[in-house]
């Protein structure tokens, strides 16, 4: 019994070794609006802990979420106010800034429906008394029905700012293209893909936990990983 024990804890040991070293092979080869996603994944199946930095740390005054689509149509259109949402419940979830109410912006869509597009960053913020905007503008969303399945494949991409409410200018990241982070999901019938929308919501739902992250320590071995294929 006890030789049983010993062979199996040599086997565990020797899984995670190589499951560890398969890690650093890729990294390399991997973007950064990958390594989120990569690096919670392989702690969570290695059983592995430990404490992600915040990419960058924001001033604790009033923050508001604001989410473009890249190409104004209606589909994304849906999907970026659904992004906004669901990440601004995220950074007021972990306390990273005070949040501009989502319904205020609505608001101010609402009341200026010809004037809102044309709007630059720093106006949206005055007019919301934000002193700084975490600026997501959606670079690419595609759902597709799965080839000889019955549901829906997708991926999202999203390039992420911080901006000085009162300037306009980015005060994270330095490169002026933004940070990159990008989802992926995959619902067949069976686990509940009645429409492309569910699919989106998934997308939503990783890509506001991703982007968040960016802005909080947080501990990859307590969180089991989201941005899995369903099979």
């Amino acid at each position: 019994m006890s030789q049983n024990r010993a062979a199996q804890r040599q086997h565990s040991r020797a899984a995670t070794l190589t499951l560890g070293a398969a890690l650093l092979a890729v990294l390399p080869l991997l973007s950064g609006c990958d390594l989120l996603g990569i690096a919670s994944v392989a702690a969570y199946k290695m059983g592995v802990g430990g404490k992600v930095p915040a990419k960058f740390t924001p001033a604790r005054t009033p923050m508001l979420v604001l989410v473009e689509d890249y190409q104004h149509q209606s589909s994304v259109t849906v999907q970026a106010e659904q992004l906004s949402r669901l990440l601004a419940n995220e950074i007021q979830t972990h306390d990273v800034a005070p949040v501009i109410n989502p319904e205020q912006l609505q608001a101010l869509k609402d009341a200026k429906p010809a004037e809102f597009p044309t709007m630059s960053v720093s106006a949206v913020a005055r007019a919301l008394g934000a002193q700084q905007v975490l600026y997501v503008q959606l670079t690419s969303s595609e759902v597709e029905p799965l080839s000889g399945g019955d549901g829906f494949t997708g991926a999202s991409s999203a390039s992420v700012k911080l901006i000085d409410g009162a300037t306009g200018n980015t005060i994270w990241p330095t490169d002026e293209a933004g940070y990159g982070v990008s989802a992926r999901a995959q619902i067949d019938s069976p686990h509940g893909a009645r429409d492309p929308q569910d699919v989106r919501r998934r997308l939503n739902v990783d890509l506001a936990d991703k982007i968040s992250k960016l802005f909080y320590e947080w501990d990859q071995g307590n969180l089991a990983p989201t941005d899995e294929f369903t099979e």
